[in-house]
């Protein structure tokens, strides 16, 4: 509590000086001006700067403000912390709750990849001023605009980033430059080993223009795509070749994916259109510019408590807008978890397309319907998913988003179905001891194995996530 309260005290007491002090003497000796030294020197105590000049005592409330934003987990276990945090974040940086919550999920892969590179030999890291750059960006921006707004009298319930990364930059230069090649230019017509080899130029299926491979799976492969018509990118999914050749499996895939169609909400990728062209059936749906939540816990972990929660009641909010319509999504799991670059907004993709595997026989040499370590139990043993099921594989997904691990592990397919049946995971907290009680039982209660035992339904789950994030 201590190194919380007080950090630099309790170092003097401990060692005789603190770490501010040596920071701010090793930047002196570099020459840097006082202007940065001493808000580094007091970003624990900015209340000493109070006869200073304000630029510095500013410079130091935002040091301890970001410094307890690196600590939020420890920090949320401190109610008058917390309390303390959000008031200043409300007070001096006008951002009320959610705002702070989009702010984090903008900034927090930032300071991730930050303090990994702190771990590293700079020898080793060519692009650390770059991070570096990147991860104080957001807290910069930030002062200047809060600054900027008060000298205006604007007072803003959220901040809008007004210039987009480079990433962002360059794809919305693309769109702005109509990325559609010129009439004189012809592009290739689809063809099916197209699937394994894009030609570098891209080619063209029915309206659309393939420009890029997103991602295979056992069950589709994406492409980038823009349509001209409509001056927009989209992502554009064909059957997988082993797919392909399975009558049932092409004549369930356009009227799964119609179903998915009727899902209109923002926590579910929005498909556009069903179409054949060239002999292949494909679908057209919402480009999201991102990263899938697999591949994020795979870079950085078990997420913070705050935006676990955030991103908890978006899927749950996802999949009880398809459920609302009658559809079981049956492959939840983080590869089918989108999350924006841009806005941290997540998404749910594939809806219902599992059945289409089922149609495809795929169940031998080792090959499953829907992914093993977040299957409920009832379906591995041979029942029809249901919502309830969804709900389980939910709890799945958010173990593993709070620990890092799934909830049911085994060396071999039939080792993780017999733990799915007759094993209970450990305890979320004994993992991670700072997840808070109620967090713990919500995902224990999912992975409920009676599912008259989970929660009545998705709405339920995102109704009690928001609460206790509000």
């Amino acid at each position: 509590a201590r190194l919380l309260d007080d950090p630099c005290g309790a170092e003097l007491e401990s060692f005789g000086i603190d770490h501010a002090d040596v920071s701010a003497e090793l930047l002196r000796g570099w020459k840097l001006p006082e202007d940065i030294v001493e808000p580094i020197r007091h970003h624990h105590r900015p209340h000493l700067l109070t006869g200073g000049e304000k630029v510095r005592q500013e410079r130091a409330e935002l040091l301890r403000f970001a410094g307890q934003l690196v600590q939020l987990d420890a920090v949320a276990q401190r109610p008058e912390l917390l309390g303390g945090l959000l008031a200043t974040a409300r007070e001096r940086f006008n951002l009320t709750q959610p705002a702070l919550v989009e702010f984090l999920q903008r900034v927090a892969p930032k300071v991730e990849a930050f303090a990994g590179v702190l771990n590293q030999d700079i020898g080793q890291c060519p692009d650390f001023a770059a991070i570096l750059a990147a991860g104080a960006a957001e807290l910069v921006n930030l002062t200047v605009a809060t600054s900027r707004d008060r000298l205006s009298g604007t007072i803003r319930a959220a901040r809008t980033p007004t210039t987009p990364p480079p990433s962002a930059a360059r794809t919305l230069s693309l769109s702005a430059a109509a990325t559609s090649l010129p009439a004189d230019v012809e592009l290739p017509e689809f063809r099916p080993e197209f699937v394994e080899n894009l030609p570098p130029g891209g080619c063209r299926l029915g309206g659309y223009e393939l420009v890029d491979l997103l991602g295979r799976g056992a069950m589709g492969v994406v492409f980038k795509a823009f349509e001209p018509s409509l001056q927009r990118h989209v992502a554009v999914k064909v059957l997988a070749p082993a797919l392909a050749t399975s009558e049932g499996a092409r004549q369930r895939f356009p009227r799964e994916a119609r179903v998915a169609a009727a899902i209109q909400h923002e926590n579910a990728v929005t498909v556009y259109a069903v179409r054949e062209s060239c002999g292949m059936t494909y679908l057209a749906m919402e480009y999201v510019r991102g990263s899938c939540l697999e591949g994020r816990i795979e870079q950085h972990g078990p997420m913070p408590v705050l935006l676990h929660v955030t991103t908890a009641r978006q899927i749950a909010a996802g999949l009880a807008a398809a459920h609302a319509k009658g559809i079981v999504h049956r492959d939840v799991k983080p590869a089918n978890i989108l999350i924006e670059d841009d806005t941290g907004r997540v998404k749910l993709t594939d809806f219902g397309l599992a059945r289409v595997m089922d149609d495809a026989k795929i169940t031998t040499d080792g090959a499953l319907i829907g992914t093993p370590f977040y299957m409920a139990p009832e379906v591995v043993q041979g029942e029809p998913a249901t919502p309830a099921s969804d709900l389980f594989s939910l709890g799945g997904v958010l173990y593993v988003m709070a620990t890092g691990k799934v909830p049911f592990a085994g060396q071999t397919v039939a080792a993780v179905f017999n733990a799915v049946c007759s094993t209970e995971p450990v305890p979320p907290r004994q993992l991670r001891p700072n997840l808070p009680n109620w967090l713990d039982e919500l995902i224990l209660r999912l992975l409920n194995k009676n599912p008259a035992r989970r929660f009545a339904d998705a709405g339920s789950v995102a109704e009690m996530l928001a609460r206790s994030a509000g």
